[in-house]
Order: structure tokens, then C-alpha cells, then sequence
């Protein structure tokens, strides 16, 4: 059995390959993030002859609340954002044509933020000021990743990813120890 990464808010459990939704999951909030440019070979590695492979993991490097301001209706309403910041590391295994070491190996490290907002009949709202984080977990998926060589030394890419809580009371009763299940 293939094992998945839960991600939780411990600092020393913040990293891994990613979790996405199953149908019995409860999503209670999300947010979609694309990343999207470029990774270049860095010097002295060989250019590109082949694509071989493409690996990744996601670092979540903070979670936090902010407070905020919105106008509803001419009324100034206080609440609070979630943003969450982390790191996407795209690993990229290729050959090259080189006698001594044909396979290579490289990494680009990709920052991305979001923020979240409970959305009601399509309208993002923000959450209540006693909006309490820690009683959630955060999920980060990715739903796409395209790499396509455009040089003997350059990929572009484009990542699709799901940033999601999900209420620690809506775990199985294995996972909620932030651990692998």
C-alpha cells in the first residue's frame, strides 16, 4: 500500500509528496494556486538529452491567520484570512550525453502562497475574528503537473495545486496524529 503524506501543523511534520481529497474526506475550505515559469539546468550539470523522470514534495512553511477588512453592503465587517506559504521542490532526472555519467539530477525550488476564504453562494467571505486554525489541518494536493523540455537546458512547467483544511474532528482516528495512513 502506497503510503501518503498527512500534512499537519507541527514544524517537524511539514513535508512530503502531497495529500489530496478522497470521497470520504471532508473539505472544509480551499484555495487553488498555479505555478507556472521556468527551471533551468544549473551550471557545471550537462544539458539535456532526455527526459527521464520528474519527482516532487511539498514544504509547508507557515500557516497563520491575519486579520482583515471587508465591505459588505456599505458595512465594514473585521474577520480573518488564512494564507499558508511553502515551498513546491520539483526534482528532475535526465540524461545527457556524456560517456562518464549518463543520468542527472536537479531541483527547483518553487514558492508558492495563498490565502483562504470561506465561499457561501459563490461569494468569498472572510472567517469570524474567533476563527481558530489550530483546530484544522492543512492539506496540500497537486491536481496537475506539466513539464516540457523547450531547450537543451530549460523546462517550463506548470503545477496545479489544492490548498485545503480539513477540521481535525473529521479525521479517521488513525491520521490524527499528523501521521502517515
Amino acid at each position: 500500500m502506497k503510503k501518503t503524506f498527512f500534512f499537519c501543523p507541527n514544524p517537524k511534520k511539514n513535508i512530503g509528496f502531497g495529500y489530496c481529497p478522497r470521497p470520504h474526506d471532508h473539505v472544509s475550505y480551499y484555495s487553488q494556486v498555479v505555478l507556472n515559469g521556468h527551471c533551468e539546468i544549473p551550471e557545471p550539470k550537462p544539458d539535456c538529452e532526455t527526459l527521464i523522470d520528474k519527482y516532487h514534495s511539498i514544504e509547508i512553511l507557515k500557516s497563520e491567520t491575519i486579520d482583515a477588512i471587508q465591505y459588505l453592503d456599505c458595512h465594514r465587517v473585521q474577520g480573518k484570512k488564512v494564507v499558508i506559504t511553502g515551498n513546491f521542490k520539483l526534482g528532475i532526472e535526465y540524461s545527457a550525453n556524456e560517456p562518464s555519467q549518463k543520468v542527472h539530477y536537479f531541483e527547483c525550488i518553487i514558492p508558492f502562497s495563498a490565502f483562504i476564504l470561506p465561499c457561501i453562494d459563490n461569494q468569498e467571505f472572510l472567517f469570524p475574528q474567533d476563527f481558530v486554525l489550530d483546530e484544522y489541518v492543512v492539506h496540500v494536493c497537486m491536481e496537475d503537473l506539466q513539464l516540457d523540455r523547450i531547450s537543451d537546458r530549460l523546462f517550463n512547467k506548470v503545477i496545479v495545486l489544492m490548498i485545503w483544511l480539513q477540521q481535525k474532528n473529521d479525521i479517521p482516528e488513525g491520521g490524527k496524529d499528523c501521521e502517515f495512513y
